[in-house]
């Protein structure tokens, strides 16, 4: 096996707002066109890029040319939050559309007559394609991944939509497969080889100064992706969402009772348990206690470790600071699926061991990332496997391998109420939410689509790149989702859960919880120091919910 050489030198601040591209930018006009027929558009540049609106801007001059309607795009702005807009669209400007960030129902308390009702005019007409032509069946609003609760965000108390959501970040597992390949290891599915490319990294970190993963200090939200998925993939997605809400599917809050025992969860342990490990401050590259954003990715990029928890944004990203031949050696994954899972399913029902439960996990795995259905998915394994395995087992499994941790969407359009063009912006967000729409979104960002599309049919279609996921229809989306109960919990809780990724990145940096020694890298101690760790985080969560939890919040 060749060794991984350390690379001293660090490429340039890769910033979170950069340009992606300049051909697009070309295009940006620093002046408003006030003719009647242009709709002048303001954009927010970040991670994902603008090249989506601009090839969007000729679709629709092209679908509307009879009319003369054509587009104004100003120069992208950086950081254009929702709260600057809104202060922007109350001092009266003049610009039709806003594509922003972080424009949310708390922008709106402080500024409540800023945005248009679109509710009728765009969400429940039809989409429209590039032919200008209404497509299919659905409504905008019907269109709208079932999965995606989060886009209720965009809907005021009396059910009127304002904005029109048009993409969002998953989060998962950003890998340096140049790194893997210099130690003969492949892209891990599961948690068990996450950590076997744990060990055979740490193995010889000492001498080549590589390790297994990179941390971002100064931001502590990212491993939520793990921290939800894995909840999720072992309890399945309806025990998550009320664990998340504490409240059940009819909407009724849980009583003391059930929440208190939502808590005794195998899956909390097992999660917690792997997160120690995942996040053990000493398997991160050199300076991940204090590090940001832009120094984590740089030292990703440059093959100073073969992991990095980020988002799909990532990949865009890059193209600012990083070279071609380093972005070739990059990837965007899902959460691998957490082993324990196989055992659960697989040992008791099946009479195997956990070895064999993994064999079994993997295999199906496989044969869920090649988008086959269930039936061809049991078909295949039980031929491998000389096994009959229940239908229904398959699809757990499949369910778990397409959770992905979802990023709110708040990057939406909005159309100026002041605006004369109000008919016209409203046929712009109508053939954004087409499918026609959705394979540009899908051509040149690396995000999600929050509409469901019709050219992917396999409900468990799982691709390793993320610039392919065009629609998350085939995945459901989990993120924690805050509600009324950070009113009646102490602020000790809520840091606690449901945001578990943070408290856990916070206390795995103390001292006790590492089983390596960070002067000589060598393992030490044993890996129940991560259970123990495991157990008393739960533990604490336990009690906090049994003597704090009101259940007629």
């Amino acid at each position: 096996m060749k060794k991984t050489k350390r690379i001293a030198s660090v490429c340039m601040t890769v910033a979170m707002c950069s340009v992606t591209a300049f051909s697009a930018a070309c295009q940006a006009s620093e002046s408003l066109v006030k003719d009647g027929k242009t709709l002048n558009v303001s954009l927010m540049n970040a991670g994902y890029g603008v090249d989506y609106i601009y090839e969007i801007k000729t679709k629709f001059e092209e679908a509307f040319a009879s009319e003369g309607y054509k587009l104004n795009i100003l120069t992208p702005r950086a950081g254009y939050s929702g709260n600057v807009i809104a202060q922007d669209i109350a001092a009266g400007s003049e610009v039709d559309v806003f594509f922003s960030a972080s424009f949310n129902e708390n922008v709106l308390k402080d500024f409540p007559d800023v945005v248009s009702d679109i509710t009728e005019s765009v969400f429940n007409q039809k989409p429209l394609n590039f032919k200008g032509e209404e497509e299919g069946e659905l409504t905008v609003a019907q269109k709208l991944a079932q999965n995606n609760y989060e886009y209720t965000a965009y809907q005021k108390a009396d059910g009127t939509y304002y904005a029109l959501p048009y993409q969002k970040g998953i989060r998962g597992l950003a890998v340096n497969t140049g790194v893997l390949d210099e130690y003969d290891l492949e892209i891990p599915k599961t948690s068990n080889e996450f950590f076997h490319c744990y060990e055979v990294i740490m193995a010889q970190a000492a001498e080549t100064g590589v390790f297994p993963i990179t941390h971002i200090a100064t931001s502590n939200n990212y491993p939520c992706s793990f921290t939800n998925c894995w909840l999720a993939q072992y309890e399945g997605y309806d025990w998550y969402q009320q664990f998340i809400s504490f409240q059940k599917k009819d909407g009724t809050n849980l009583t003391k009772d059930e929440a208190v025992a939502m808590f005794d969860s195998d899956g909390i342990e097992y999660m917690l348990t792997n997160m120690y490990r995942a996040l053990d401050p000493n398997c991160g590259t050199y300076g991940s206690a204090s590090q940001g954003l832009e120094k984590a990715q740089a030292k990703f990029m440059n093959g100073s470790c073969a992991f990095m928890m980020n988002g799909d944004w990532m990949l865009r990203e890059t193209y600012a600071s990083f070279s071609d031949t380093q972005r070739n050696d990059i990837t965007f994954v899902n959460v691998p699926v957490l082993s324990e899972l196989g055992v659960k399913v697989f040992k008791d029902a099946y009479s195997k061991t956990e070895a064999e439960c993994e064999t079994i996990l993997r295999a199906i795995i496989d044969e869920v990332d090649k988008n086959k259905s269930l039936e061809e998915i049991k078909t295949t394994v039980d031929a491998a496997l000389s096994m009959n395995i229940a239908i229904e087992d398959i699809e757990e499994v499949a369910n778990a391998r397409g959770y992905a941790y979802m990023e709110t969407c708040d990057v939406g359009a909005i159309i100026n109420p002041n605006s004369e063009l109000q008919d016209v912006a409203a046929l712009l967000l109508r053939l954004c939410a087409s499918d026609d729409g959705g394979k540009v979104f899908a051509k040149h960002i690396y995000s999600s689509s929050p509409f469901a599309n019709d050219y992917e049919t396999n409900r468990y279609a799982w691709v390793n790149s993320a610039r392919e996921i065009v629609t998350s229809r085939y995945f459901q989306g989990v993120r924690p989702e805050a509600k009324g109960y950070k009113k009646t919990l102490h602020a000790d809780f809520v840091d606690l859960f449901p945001r578990t990724g943070l408290y856990v990145h916070l206390t795995i940096t103390g001292e006790g919880v590492s089983v390596y020694n960070p002067e000589t890298l060598v393992k030490v101690g044993s890996e129940e120091i991560y259970k123990t760790s495991a157990q008393a985080l739960q533990k604490t969560n336990y009690d906090a919910v049994k003597d704090n939890y009101n259940d007629q919040w």
